[in-house]
């Protein structure tokens, strides 16, 4: 009983390899190679003297580009086979195929780039379906900035190896160097040879959203808005979560005079990225211009908590609190936004408009000179100046203010007004 008992192990053991053999030869018939090398694997682990074993891993390892490896198993399935006529003619196959990929590699380490080409292109003659000479080609057509067909090449290996993630890296590599030139090409204003670039990239990866959301800006910024918002459509379509292109999609609502699309856009927008605190400033300038001043100050006051260093966003704010009479909201905002960027013009005048509505001259006056002193000719900030002085009583220094008010078109008639009526006192 005891000698039968390792008998049936083995049997039963044997039996179990001869199964994942066949399992294993099945994926391979099926194109599942990655999951066929990982069953004849097992199988060689459990019967490691099986000379087809060896042979059908050899394949399946020639499927998956591993030259080296499909030769390992190729010679061990000959030394435990040594009157297999099938294994030698695949060695004298697999020799021929090496010699050919290495006569191939030093043409293009001569600097012999065609001749390099067209020996990978006569072993896929020979073996259409073997992916690394597409990719070797592709490769070389690379390093000669032949994009376009080194994609080509390389999509070639990808569709009969698309187990080798080194060829999918390579041309996300491509799309990725066609995406930078584009880029280039975006900062120097050539806006039709960026597209080129980005459409080609589409080419050859259509979901990769950079490319369709630089396609959908650099419309914007041309002022094609429809087309605009188809690349914006294609980006949402493939990424619902992108933030980016929901918010572009406002801005480009909100150019058509769109005011309900665009505040849908700004919303998906912060729906998308809960932190987005331009899309919360473009949500709460819409909703202040289409007269929604609480749903305003809502929007504003999220993008002020998400980025407290946002000086335009407490600018903003206290601009709404302003229309609304919130006076000392307002002059809250406002100094918040001094605190972040002291160096806004536009701030200073709008705490000097709030103090003098306040009533509060003082305050406004030195509001109205640190705005001057950021540009002597803002006409806005003349006026509060202006404005101060008179309701101090300093009237030849509220004269002058208004004068140099009035040299500006949009201030014109408010400043000709109050210099007729300069003498008459602040209520």
């Amino acid at each position: 009983m005891n000698r039968i008992y390792p008998i049936i192990l083995l049997i039963f053991a044997l039996a179990i390899a001869n199964e994942d053999y066949t399992v294993a030869s099945s994926l391979f018939d099926a194109g599942s190679f990655g999951d066929a090398q990982s069953r004849i694997n097992v199988a060689i682990s459990a019967e490691p003297e099986n000379a087809q074993f060896f042979f059908l891993a050899s394949k399946i390892a020639f499927k998956l580009d591993k030259l080296d490896e499909a030769w390992d198993h190729l010679l061990k399935a000959i030394d435990l086979d040594l009157d297999n006529t099938e294994f030698r003619e695949e060695s004298t196959r697999l020799t021929t195929i090496k010699n050919s990929l290495s006569d191939a590699k030093k043409s293009f380490d001569n600097g012999y780039y065609d001749e390099s080409i067209s020996g990978y292109e006569r072993i896929n003659n020979q073996i259409p379906d073997f992916a690394m000479p597409y990719y070797l080609k592709g490769m070389v057509y690379y390093t000669q900035k032949d994009y376009d067909m080194a994609a080509e090449s390389i999509k070639d290996a990808i569709k009969h190896n698309p187990f080798e993630d080194k060829y999918k890296a390579a041309l996300s590599n491509v799309v990725a160097i066609l995406y930078n030139e584009g880029n280039d090409y975006f900062d120097r204003n050539d806006f039709e040879e960026a597209a080129k670039k980005y459409e080609k990239a589409l080419v050859i990866n259509p979901q990769f959203t950079e490319a369709l959301f630089k396609l959908a800006y650099l419309n914007y910024k041309l002022g094609d808005y429809q087309s605009c918002l188809n690349y914006l459509d294609r980006n949402i379509q493939i990424d619902p979560t992108s933030y980016k292109a929901f918010k572009l999609m406002g801005d480009t609502y909100n150019k058509m005079g769109d005011v309900s699309n665009a505040i849908n856009s700004y919303i998906n927008s912060t729906q998308a990225n809960t932190q987005y605190d331009r899309a919360y400033y473009a949500l709460g300038q819409t909703y202040h211009t289409n007269g929604e001043n609480d749903k305003a100050i809502e929007a504003l006051s999220q993008c002020v908590e998400i980025n407290p260093t946002y000086g335009k966003g407490h600018e903003t704010l206290g601009a709404v609190y302003q229309s609304v009479e919130k006076l000392d909201e307002a002059i809250s905002s406002f100094q918040s936004a001094i605190l972040n960027n002291s160096k806004t013009k536009s701030v200073y005048y709008r705490l000097a408009s709030a103090y003098n509505i306040k009533k509060d001259y003082e305050n406004a006056r030195a509001a109205a000179k640190s705005s001057l002193n950021l540009d002597q000719k803002y006409a806005a900030a003349h006026f509060e100046l202006g404005m101060a002085e008179k309701c101090l009583g300093n009237k030849p220094a509220a004269k002058n203010a208004f004068e140099q008010a009035a040299k500006n078109k949009s201030w014109r008639k408010n400043a000709e007004f109050e210099l007729k009526y300069i003498d008459q006192k602040c209520e």
